[in-house]
């Protein structure tokens, strides 16, 4: 009986822990969408609210964008679970596919960013982005849309804190089968010691490729936000093989529920 229940019990556990980690995964992708995207707007009219400055036309126009985003990513979420998805939904409505190399999504991930209409960005006059290519065997499409979040929430925080920035650089560099990825600015600098949920999330990122992330200031004044993960080693072989097992479940299950 024993060598009967035993499999059965496996197959279950196993197929209810990719259940959990798809169900954590929209939780995390849902509230990237909204952060990356309404809350900076909201963030947006809060500042200009504060200065005085902000006509009620605008005022509208801003909530009116708010209310409209929103339902877009209702209907983004309805179609399909983001996790199962190979593209990545910028705050800005960008849809971006995750199948290009790492360093062009960077590259599109800053350009559209930048764009934004978010208070700080205004002083900005000089932008540095580079960033060195990672051979592809070493993320997973789980692992890319998580990193051009990252970069994307960095940079917003920049577009919304970083008060007179003048300078940004956007750098990815490989050294010794390790790689950073950092973002330097030359704004007000860090208000607040408190950790909110943006940064538990980077750290939360950085456990799950093996490597850390800092954010400090910097001297006379600026911003460092970054994040460092080994290429090679044990750790981007699990998330491969566990990315590998939950597609081929999430597959298996789409099979099940179209009989």
């Amino acid at each position: 009986i024993n060598s009967l229940l035993f499999p059965a019990f496996y197959h279950y556990d196993q197929a209810l822990r990719s259940q959990i980690n798809v169900r954590q995964g929209t939780i995390e992708e849902t509230f990237n969408l909204i952060h990356n995207g309404p809350m900076q707007t909201l963030a947006y009219i809060i500042t200009r609210i504060q200065n005085q400055d902000l006509p009620q036309d605008e005022l509208l126009l801003k909530l009116k964008t708010i209310k409209d985003d929103i339902w877009e990513i209702s209907e983004y979420l309805k179609q399909e679970t983001p996790t199962q998805e190979e593209t990545i939904r910028l705050g800005s409505n960008l849809k971006l596919s995750l199948n290009p190399p790492i360093h062009k999504l960077f590259y599109e991930v800053c350009r559209d960013t930048l764009e934004r209409n978010l208070p700080c960005f205004e002083t900005l006059k000089l932008k540095v982005l580079k960033f060195e290519p990672i051979p592809e065997q070493y993320l997973t499409i789980e692992q890319k849309r998580k990193l051009c979040q990252f970069l994307e929430e960095a940079l917003c925080n920049v577009g919304k804190h970083a008060k007179g920035v003048t300078r940004i650089s956007a750098i990815g560099k490989l050294h010794d089968e390790w790689y950073t990825l950092s973002l330097k600015d030359n704004g007000s600098g860090i208000c607040s010691s408190s950790e909110n949920r943006g940064t538990k999330q980077c750290k939360n990122l950085a456990k799950q490729l093996g490597g850390t992330f800092k954010r400090e200031p910097l001297s006379p004044q600026g911003t460092l936000c970054e994040l460092t993960w080994p290429l090679a080693g044990r750790n981007w072989s699990l998330a491969k093989v566990s990315y590998g097992l939950k597609t081929l479940f999430l597959k298996g299950l789409k099979y099940i529920k179209k009989r």
